[in-house]
Parts: C-alpha cells; structure tokens; sequence
C-alpha cells in the first residue's frame, strides 16, 4: 500500500482508527502476494472479558481444516506453556502439518527473559522469538519550551521538557487543573486528573492546563479541559514506567514523562500566576538504522525444553514496534482499541515474518521440504544481540538459549548451498519416552543437556549446487573443545555429507573448601553450567552465504549418592554397587554405622565425601 497514515485508537468498539499527521510511504507484508485463509480459533474478547481464550478444540479444527485447504504455510501466534511434545495433541497438530507438507511457524511467547520460559519446543515447528528492525519511527516529537515567569527564578526550568503530541505550536498561562474546581465532586481527583468535563468559562483559549494521567482515555481529558474553555494540554505521566505517547488531541498538547512532574508543577505554583512558555509544533523522524535492528526484545521467551534436547527458540524476526493490520470492529471487549493499523510488539509478531519468509521460499523452491525451509533460515540467520540496559551498546548473546540460531535473512537462505531434511518416522522415533534419542534427529542445531565429559552429534547436509566447503568450530567459553570431522568434503548438487561433531566439557572443578566450615563442598564447581558454541561451513568460491548450527552442551557428571539403601526379604543376602570416583582427586568414605535389621524396616548406609 502506498502512503499508509500512521493511526490511533478513539476507544470506540467500531472505528477506522484516527489518522495521524504521519504517513508511510510503502506498506507491505514479506510475502504480499500471498492468499490468506484465516481461521477463527479465538473468542473475540481480549483477558478479562467474557468472551476470551482460544479452545483447543477450535485449534485443532482449524488445523484439520488447513491441511484440508492444501496451505503452504501455517502462522501460529497463540501462546500457552510447554508440554511434552508427543503426547500434546496441539504439538502433534504440528507434525501432521509437517507430514502434509506445510511449514509452522510458533510464537515462542513473551515471558522473558527466563530460561525455561519457550512455548512450542516440539523439533518439527519453528519456534520463533522477536528482535529489533531497523527503522526508527518517533513521531510527534515536541518539547515545552520559552520559559518564563514572575516567580524565583530558581524555579524556571533551565532545560526545555520534552515529550510527545501531534499538536501545532501554543504559547500561554500554564495553570494546574487541580486548582479549579472539582467538575465532578464525588469522584474527589477529577479535577487533577481531567476525569470530567470543566464547566464552561473555567479556563481562557490562552491558558495550558496541566493534568494527570490516568482512568479515563488521555483523549478524552483534552475534550474535558476543551469543554472548559482552554487552549491546550499538558498530560503529565504519574508512573514512572508510564510510556510517552504521541496523541492527537482536539487541542494543542503534550505528554511528558512523571521525572519533570515536580520541577513543572513548582514552576507554576511559584509564579503567582504569570508562568508562560510554548509547546511546539510536533516534528517526526523515520530513519534507518542498521545498528538499531537485530537487538533481542527483552520480553522475547527463552528456552532450552523442560522436555527434550532441542533448540529454542529456533530463529528470530522483528517483533517490535511492527506496523500491523488490526481490527476494526472490536465489540466483545471492554477496552476496545479498534482501527484500520495499530503498532503491535511481541513473538506473536515475529512468527508473521517467519510465516512469511517460509511462504517465498516455498515459491522460490518448491522441492523443499519444510524441514529444509526451516534449516535454511537457520543456517543463513544473522546475528542477535541485546542490550543488558536502555542506552547500552550492543553486547554479544551470552546463550545460544536467547535467540537460537539469529534473525532470518530471506535472501541468504535463498542462497543457501546447503540444506538438512528429517523424515516423519524419524520424529516419532525420537520419542524419548519410547526408547528415542532427539538429539539425534538431522537438526540444525546440537543440543546436550545432559553430557558427561564429552557428547556428540551426528549431522547430513545435502547440497544445494555444487561446492567444496570448510568445517570450523567455536566455544564462547573456556574450558570446553568442538570438534567436527571431516573438517573439509566437496559436493555436487543433490549429494549428501554426514558430519560428526564432539563437544569435549571440562572435568568437575571446585574451589578449595573446609569439610567442617558449613559450606557445601560444591560450591564454585562448573557442573551444571552450559557450554555454547558453533558449527561454521565455508564455501571456498563464496558461492553461499557461510552457514553455521549452534552448540549447546549442559556440563552433567553424575555425583556422588547421599545416601545406598538396601532392602533384604530374606534371612540372607548380598548386594554390590559401585561408586565412580574418577573426577574427585581424594575421597574418604564416611561410615555411620550399620543398622541392625529389623522385620519389616530397611537399614541406610551413608556415604558422604570429605575431600575434593
């Protein structure tokens, strides 16, 4: 669409949305011409409303319904918590999917960022988390500015406020609402907060009142102050974590931030009514900014599986401060946002994009199954990084766990020389409770967590063209060694290549600690702590992108029993076990005595070690 208006809800249940005094020049989904089939699986209400959630029963219909239809592609932006992926009948919705052809994109869920907090961590659907882009939109920008007053001078602000409003400029009194008259008595803040309207002759067109946020749409206490005869609005955040907003109010306004509440409110009440100064007229800035995208959004989910050895999230894709179609009829709520576009965030974002980048690549590589399409967006995925806090330079992702293998990258997976394929039987094998090993499923992507001293892995790549190609590996940190052989093969189009990956993890290590000062002689030991790195081919002519798998190894040597018990039904008997003792230099054994058996009770040997 060409020259889409940047929108905003009235709070009506029905409306187009308010457009507002910015314009995008082009508008477009990222497959555009792509038919679309929604199905309606969810009730129309938003938490809290009557009519809310999203059954199972309509999922799985629509599923059933999906793979009827023949679709290419199935975009799943639904959360709920992680279950055991094959004996949950939404999981094996995914697999049928799969099996019929279509790829799934899942929203990974907005719960970080903690581990364990990934939805969909089923190895057959792309679980996807959300990162930046890099277009900056701040519109409405404006600022309070041309101070002046009678009063202290100490109290006149020194520096111009700044906040958001699409507004044309005003100069004039500002005065504060709660020194009027309450409109509204029995509500007892209606004047402070703007709740109600002002009687008419309340305020002068010079005059800028100052009210609070909160309760009632920030709109509609212009429309209170309006009512009242003033000119214009300052709507002053109470909470700190309280966004600015850029609203289009029926008279010159702005919203500034809970920080400047006191030095502005002083300002006026020390100025005995002479406090002057003007809101400018609003600018926008829409910019590009490479360094801008890319970025984990800090709510996007975490994994690894509560369940299995798998990658999650599998991929990123934008998820914040996305542009979207919304819905223009919104009865069923009681805190309608009805418009024609909206500005969305969250994984239920980004899953679109992914959807959408599965949909070209189906078109451009029709042969493709979708196991391949998702190992091409993981191969060809660019960097993510984070930001530890608001302001800070961009850091490297500490766990593979955070955002999977990186942010799609269409026209590199296009590229891509090669791609991995996994049949539907090797799925259901893989069951761990039946016997199955997932780890061993042809991912793009390694994962362990469960590995003694060295684990490893098992991959085959199938080329896309022909080309000789490169295995190098990498840790993040120290102490663990990747090693993949062959570490060179070449291909033909069509020809396959098994790689064998090891991760070699470092032996149980524990700082020097008294047996009898109370510590746990486990403490500062390396046991349990996760091991990340990378698989990395090379094409030797450049004739693809380089590609890489991501690593992840859990460090888990087994310990040392608390306590043996051993249970005779007999008058006599014998048992033997055995204690590994490999990864502790010394270890001294601590009896506490046999207990003397008794008809019906067990006896506990003790075993407990007193050096490291």
């Amino acid at each position: 669409m060409e020259n889409t208006p940047l929108q905003a809800a009235n709070g009506d249940k029905v409306s187009d949305g308010v457009d507002l005094p910015f314009n995008f020049d082009h508008t477009s989904g990222v497959a555009p011409r792509a038919h679309i089939i929604s199905y309606q699986v969810c009730w129309p209400g938003n938490g809290g409303d009557p009519y809310a959630g999203c059954p199972e029963e309509a999922i799985l219909a629509a599923f059933e319904d999906a793979i009827r239809d023949g679709v290419d592609v199935i975009n799943f932006s639904i959360g709920g918590g992680e279950n055991f992926p094959w004996e949950d009948p939404m999981e094996l919705a995914f697999l049928s999917a799969r099996e019929a052809g279509i790829s799934v994109a899942a929203a990974a869920g907005n719960s970080g960022p903690y581990f364990y907090s990934a939805d969909h961590t089923s190895p057959w659907v792309t679980t996807v988390g959300a990162s930046t882009h890099d277009r900056t939109l701040d519109a409405g920008k404006t600022r309070i500015t041309a101070f002046e007053s009678t009063g202290p001078a100490f109290t006149i602000p020194k520096n111009d406020i700044v906040g958001k409003g699409f507004t044309d400029e005003i100069s004039g009194q500002f005065v504060l609402a709660e020194h009027y008259p309450d409109p509204n008595p029995n509500d007892g803040y209606a004047a402070k907060t703007c709740n109600a309207p002002f009687p008419v002759g309340t305020f002068t067109a010079d005059q800028i009142v100052v009210c609070e946020r909160g309760d009632i749409p920030r709109v509609d206490k212009a429309i209170n102050v309006q009512a009242g005869g003033a000119g214009g609005l300052v709507l002053q955040n109470v909470n700190f974590n309280d966004p600015l907003v850029a609203d289009r109010f029926v008279i010159p306004g702005i919203n500034v931030s809970s920080s400047v509440g006191f030095s502005l409110k002083n300002w006026i009440n020390r100025s005995n009514g002479t406090a002057r100064g003007t809101i400018t007229a609003h600018v926008n800035d829409y910019l590009l900014d490479e360094e801008k995208g890319n970025l984990l959004a800090y709510f996007s989910s975490m994994g690894p599986s509560r369940y299995i050895d798998n990658l999650v999230p599998d991929v990123t894709a934008p998820g914040v401060n996305i542009y979207a179609a919304n819905s223009d009829d919104q009865p069923f709520t009681n805190n309608p946002s009805a418009s024609d576009w909206t500005m969305m965030s969250g994984t239920s974002m980004a899953s679109p994009h992914v959807a959408g980048a599965m949909t070209l690549l189906t078109q451009l590589h029709p042969d493709w199954t979708p196991a391949e399409i998702q190992s091409a967006l993981m191969l060809t995925a660019n960097e993510v990084k984070f930001q530890p806090y608001a302001g800070s330079a961009p850091t490297t992702l500490p766990y593979n766990f955070m955002a999977g293998a990186g942010a799609i990258d269409v026209a590199k997976a296009d590229a891509t020389g090669l791609i991995m394929d996994e049949t539907i039987d090797g799925y259901m094998a893989a069951n761990p409770n039946n016997g199955g090993i997932v780890n061993w499923l042809n991912l793009p992507s390694m994962v362990d967590m469960n590995c003694e001293k060295e684990c490893s892995w098992m991959r085959t790549v199938k080329a896309t063209k022909d080309g000789s190609w490169t295995v190098s590996t990498e840790v993040k940190e120290d102490g663990a060694t990747l090693v993949a052989t062959p570490s060179q093969f070449s291909l033909k189009a069509g020809e396959t290549q098994t790689i064998m990956v090891k991760m070699t993890v470092p032996s149980v290590t524990s700082y020097a600690v008294d047996p009898d000062d109370g510590d746990s002689p486990w403490d500062g030991n390396n046991n349990y702590a996760l091991f990340n790195g990378q698989l990395m081919l090379t094409e030797s002519t450049g004739s693809s992108p380089e590609l890489h798998m991501p690593v992840v190894a859990l460090s888990n040597y087994d310990q040392l029993p608390f306590a043996k018990q051993i249970e005779f039904n007999r008058e006599q008997g014998a048992e033997t076990f055995v204690v590994n003792t490999d990864n502790y230099s010394q270890f001294t054994p601590r009896y506490y005595g046999l207990v003397k058996p008794r008809a019906g009770f067990h006896f506990v040997h003790n075993l407990a070690k007193e050096q490291l």
